[in-house]
This record gives C-alpha cells, structure tokens and sequence, in this order.
C-alpha cells in the first residue's frame, strides 16, 4: 500500500470520533512528514499545491468522494496515490533520514530555532480546581430572549438568512463555532427545520440558509 492510501485510510478511521481541532492536528502531522514519500523531479506537482490538496481536500473524509473535488485536485490526489512510496519503506535509512529533515526544518528547508533549555520548568501554575465552575444564567439567554435575538438576527439585510441559522444551530442543538462548516450533506432534517413562535411572528429557518 501506498503511503498516501495508508494516510487517508486513517484520516478515514479518526474522521468519526475525532473534534475539529484534532481533525486538523492530524492533517498537518501528516502533510508535514509527506515530503519523506513522494519522488522529487521536474514531473512531480509543486509541493505548494501538494500541500493544499492534502489539507483542504485529501484528509478531509467528506470532501475527497465529494462532487465538489476540482479536477486539477483530483489529479494531484492521483498523483500522490500512484507515485508516493511503499509503507515498507520507512524501514529504510534514506527514507527515515528524510523523516527527520521533515520534522526538523520548516518549510523553507531552514531548520527550527535551537531551544536550549525547557522555559516550561520556570514557570510555576496551579490547575483549576475541577467541577467548581459553574454556567452564570444571567449570562445565558432563555428561550424567549433567544428566539427574540433570532428574530432580529434575521432582519439584518443580506446576511440575515444564513447568520440565523448559524446562531440558531448553536442555541439550539449545543454545536461550538465549528458549526460554520456545516453543510446540507451533514443534515438529514425536513424542511423547515423548525418553526416556533416567537416575540414580532414565527422563526422559520430552511435548509436552504445552510451553506
């Protein structure tokens, strides 16, 4: 198997537990050591474009089988399937020693600045006491306020539509800012998505204000 279909197999397995932030930790480990298995010649993609097809497109499990795939990305994705090397071949020296140069220089190929000591040691923190924080309710619109500010939301001129449903998911469905990248696909919901009286006349948000 080629090191690129090992990748995606494994982005593939993560995809379903994994949080935003992780999703996107593991992308970058991995673009970061994939210079170590792809042939350098004049033929190759330019290593920019490599990259962004591998972020953007590549180790994102819903976007690779997209419709949305771009030909000149499918292409490098081809590329990068047919010609990155064999898994076995991290078992030898040239490709470990390339390995190190990935994860030791920055992009530019100039190596990371030398830290001498770990400045963590010198300072000194204390951890926070768990399960003593609380949710302030005074911070925290109830229903009411809450369909009250949708309802202004909406009257906002031209982005009102697509702003209320990113407001309304957070509010009522609990999703952190990540909800910005929800898309239709991820929706299996009638439309409309909801409709509820509130303060001025009903909110009524349609899947057609997703992106």
């Amino acid at each position: 198997m080629s090191w690129f279909d090992l990748t995606c197999r494994y982005v593939d397995m993560k995809w379903p537990v994994s949080a935003a932030t992780a999703r996107q930790t593991t992308a970058e480990a991995l673009i970061r050591v994939m210079p170590a298995f792809v042939p350098k010649s004049q033929k190759s993609p330019e290593a920019k474009k490599v990259r962004s097809a591998l972020r953007q497109w590549a180790y994102n499990t819903e976007l690779r089988s997209s419709e949305e795939l771009p030909r000149e990305v499918d292409e490098v994705l081809r590329w990068c399937s047919k010609y990155s090397l064999p898994v076995r071949s991290v078992l030898q020296a040239d490709t470990l020693r390339e390995l190190e140069r990935a994860v030791t220089r920055r992009l530019d190929g100039k190596p990371f600045a030398p830290v001498d000591s770990n400045p963590l040691k010198e300072v000194k923190w204390t951890s926070m006491p768990k399960g003593r924080r609380k949710v302030d309710k005074r911070a925290v619109p109830n229903p009411t306020q809450a369909r009250t500010l949708l309802a202004a939301v909406r009257e906002v001129p031209r982005s009102g539509p697509r702003s209320v449903a990113f407001f309304a998911t957070m509010y009522y469905t609990a999703l952190r800012p990540e909800a910005a990248a929800l898309n239709r696909r991820n929706l299996a919901l009638p439309d409309p998505v909801w409709n509820e009286e509130a303060p001025g006349g009903p909110i009524v948000v349609s899947l057609r204000d997703v992106s």
